[in-house]
């Protein structure tokens, strides 16, 4: 079940979540979060951080399939103690509850392709996503390593008018770097043994962060942005990023990910972008 602990300078919502199972009809139990202007009174800082092994700023994360802690009769690493954690279904519920359209995206153009959202654990620290191209240990004992483009991935913005919303799916995993024994790797492999393995979350408090823009900027020489619509009512500009006033939206829950929901349906982490104070 999903237990509201507080909101950080921003009013929460209560929400239960099935986090085993397939996915299901998503159906709030509450209002979501509400926004705040970035860097107002009172709002929370983003704190950038790692995580290696099984825990992240002191809190724990490890959960099945975590950090590869097995060990074979002849003392070295199980391999298939670096198999990833399968994770669960859970969305995000983003939506625009203010009165102006906003833009979802990121704020510069960088190489790592970043979600809409960010989930913190209970130190605040940024757990690492899995979205970026990178060599799983379970494809690098498998196939090989992976071969990641050179080129670095154009940004993109969501249009968002007033009352839309977009649902993004995370599965409740996050990102450990490991290094595969040689054993484990390919056979007549000679490659680099640096990999990534997902883990997925143990019981505790998170806090998921949203931001949006009140305005967007078109990266193309030209100036301008096309908007090529999609399937929900919203629309997606290619190479721009997020500009204007960054409105954020943050909620703080205890996700316990072996648990089910009363009713049997997984409902969703809602964040709502309000208009900001004047």
């Amino acid at each position: 079940m999903l237990r509201l602990f507080g909101r950080i300078a921003f009013t929460a919502c209560v929400l239960l979540l099935t986090c085993c199972g397939g996915p299901s009809a998503e159906t709030p139990l509450s209002g979501g979060a509400g926004g705040s202007a970035a860097g107002a009174s009172g709002a929370a800082t983003v704190a950038q951080g790692g995580s290696s092994g099984g825990s992240t700023g002191g809190a724990s994360l490890g959960g099945s399939g975590g950090q590869a802690l097995a060990v074979s009769s002849g003392g070295a690493m199980a391999c298939t103690s670096y198999v990833d954690a399968k994770g669960y279904t859970l969305t995000v519920h983003l939506k625009n509850a203010s009165s102006t359209t906003l833009y979802l995206g990121p704020q510069t153009s960088t190489c790592t392709g970043e979600r809409l959202f960010q989930v913190q654990d209970g130190a605040r620290n940024v757990l690492p996503p899995l979205d970026a191209c990178h060599t799983s240990c379970q494809a690098l004992m498998q196939t090989g390593p992976v071969a990641c483009p050179l080129a670095c991935a154009t940004p993109s913005t969501i249009t968002l008018a007033p009352g839309q919303t977009v649902d993004v799916p995370w599965d409740g995993r996050y990102a450990v770097p490991q290094t595969l024994p040689q054993a484990c790797m390919p056979s007549g492999s000679t490659g680099p043994n640096s990999c990534v393995q997902a883990q997925q979350i143990e019981a505790a408090a998170f806090t998921f962060v949203a931001e949006a823009g009140t305005r967007r900027q078109c990266l193309d020489a030209s100036g301008t942005c096309t908007c090529a619509a999609s399937a929900n009512g919203t629309c997606t500009s290619a190479s721009s990023v997020i500009s204007g006033t960054i409105i954020t939206s943050e909620l703080l829950v205890k996700l316990e990910p072996s648990e089910t929901s009363p009713g049997g349906t997984p409902p969703y982490i809602a964040l709502e972008f309000k208009d900001v104070a004047k």
